[in-house]
């Protein structure tokens, strides 16, 4: 690409931002930048932008990866409050527990009963339904043809 138009330059800022500018598109990226002051000051604008962004999504991560623990465990403590001791007796019982897998596996399984016990009745109907068969066709008595001779016409 040998000249960027403004609108060319800018559809690139990402691209030169993250390092995806092959060789002629960035020397055709720079030279443009260093022509026009306008440009190269919203580039330096993006750009702080996007570190801005950056940091902000950094620091927020780090922030609910320390406090989701902390949330959780409070959580849990007020409803053992609240429930007087009902719900989550201990610590054990405020991690996962396996009580839910058991009735999801229990339910998969009565349904899958329930499907086998279906199909198996519609195969029961099916080979003790009687078989429908039309009644044969009333063919007419065969009458026998009279002998050759007398089928010659007379002269």
């Amino acid at each position: 690409m040998s000249a960027m138009t403004d609108d060319d330059v800018r559809d690139r800022f990402s691209d030169a931002i993250e390092g995806e500018l092959k060789d002629e598109d960035l020397k055709a990226f720079e030279s443009a930048l260093e022509k026009s002051d306008e440009l190269r000051e919203e580039y330096e604008s993006f750009r702080a932008m996007m570190r801005g962004t950056t940091k902000l999504a950094v620091d927020t991560e780090a922030e609910v990866d320390e406090k989701a623990p902390e949330i959780l465990a409070a959580v849990q403590d007020r409803i053992h409050k609240r429930s007087k001791g009902r719900f989550y007796r201990d610590r054990f019982s405020r991690q996962s527990s396996g009580r839910s897998s058991t009735a999801l596996i229990a339910i998969v399984v009565i349904l899958t009963l329930a499907a086998a016990a279906l199909a198996l009745q519609n195969l029961v109907v099916i080979e003790d339904a009687p078989a429908i068969r039309e009644p044969a066709p009333a063919v007419p008595p065969a009458v026998e043809a009279p002998p050759p001779s007398e089928l010659e016409p007379e002269s």
